[in-house]
């Protein structure tokens, strides 16, 4: 915006070798934003796994950058796990107030479901350098039969 002539978009997502729905939708809307002129687009992610995958090609347009956090990988007992979670939620903080300070994103989105804890810790800013939060939720429902089944509500079968 002021500082640099196109707006910076940054995507937090938790891993892009795993293609479940949520996953192909972003890596789609990467792809055209990155087209647009005035975009510049990025994608953190914690978990590298085994990306980039040929399914879906990630524009070369779109920075990536790896976290490095592996939140998959926590295993064993529910105490040891627990423990791994606090710790690596804190790295994942520590490495993406890192990573908006040196990259300076005018939006950050988060998509997934760890990351919007750390994102909302962030409230907004990283030292001086503030940039708006948008919170997508995906989910796999069938919105469908929710939305007509009467023993559900059926809140839309009146529209």
């Amino acid at each position: 915006m002021e500082n640099h002539p196109e707006t910076r978009v940054l995507f937090v997502v938790n891993s892009l070798s795993i293609l479940g729905g949520m996953e192909i939708v972003t890596l789609h809307k990467l792809n055209a934003l990155a087209a647009k002129e005035h975009l510049r687009m990025g994608c953190a992610y914690t978990d590298r796994g085994d990306f980039p995958q040929e399914q879906i090609v990630l524009s070369p347009q779109v920075e990536t950058f790896d976290l490095e956090i592996h939140t998959w990988q926590i295993c064993g007992s529910l105490f040891r796990m627990a423990r791994e979670y606090i710790k690596r939620m804190y790295r994942f903080r520590k490495s993406l107030r890192k990573l908006i300070k040196s990259w300076k994103p005018d939006i950050v989105v988060s998509v997934g479901s760890y990351e919007k804890i750390v994102i909302a810790s962030l409230r907004g800013h990283v030292g001086k350098q503030r940039f708006k939060t948008v919170r997508e939720f995906h989910f796999a429902s069938n919105y469908r039969s929710f939305a007509t089944n009467k023993s559900m509500g059926g809140y839309f079968s009146n529209l």
